[in-house]
């Protein structure tokens, strides 16, 4: 409508490049601050200066759609400045968005008990760990193998819980005197054996 009062809406020309202007603009704040109609005519003053095409200006003829010199003059340093702008680089943005994608997937598996390569993770299976023992059970301590004094606290704890369980057994009598003197014997004899220079065992 506008062209046609302008008798120029057979230059398609002018009217492709008023479009593509109008297209831009919408990337600007020119939207929200001024009414679609003078958007219109600052996008015909744009193009129109720029295919060299003189538009009457006695009296201006964006008047006869209510807009103002300094409305058009605003609309168009802010729509021209879309053009000054740097390009973005578009290969670190992406490299941006891959590098969040691969942290919110690595969150996901997380929250769902899994590692990053969909294995279940250690933390799920109950505390179990394959290094959870200390030595293989077929090692055994050098101290075991060591012939010398053995500690004679786990025989005494013995003979004091059967010496209970004897006093309330009704079978206690000389039964279990022979049996406490068997083990005090057997404890004597590991608390002071010996070995000679043939390795057999002797008692001091």
């Amino acid at each position: 409508m506008y062209l046609q009062v302008l008798d120029c809406e057979r230059n398609q020309t002018l009217v492709q490049t008023a479009w593509n202007y109008m297209n831009d603009s919408l990337r600007t704040s020119a939207f929200v601050r001024f009414k679609p109609e003078t958007i219109a005519c600052a996008c015909i003053y744009l193009a129109a200066r720029a295919l060299q095409i003189v538009l009457p200006n006695h009296p201006h003829w964006f008047v006869v759609f209510g807009a103002t010199e300094e409305e058009i003059q605003d609309i168009c340093i802010t729509t021209l400045k879309l053009y000054t702008r740097k390009k973005p680089n578009y290969e670190h943005v992406e490299k941006e968005v891959e590098k969040r994608k691969v942290a919110l997937q690595e969150a996901k598996l997380k929250a769902k008990g899994l590692n990053p390569d969909g294995t279940p993770a250690l933390s799920t299976l109950g505390g179990f760990s394959p290094g959870s023992k200390p030595c293989s059970p077929r090692e055994v301590k050098a101290e075991d193998k060591t012939p010398g004094v053995q500690n004679p606290k786990p025989i005494k704890k013995e003979l004091e819980e059967r010496q209970m369980n004897a006093n309330k057994s009704p079978y206690n009598g000389s039964v279990f005197t022979l049996m406490c003197l068997a083990i005090t014997l057997l404890n004597f004899v590991l608390k002071h054996k010996t070995f000679n220079s043939k390795g057999h065992k002797v008692l001091e």
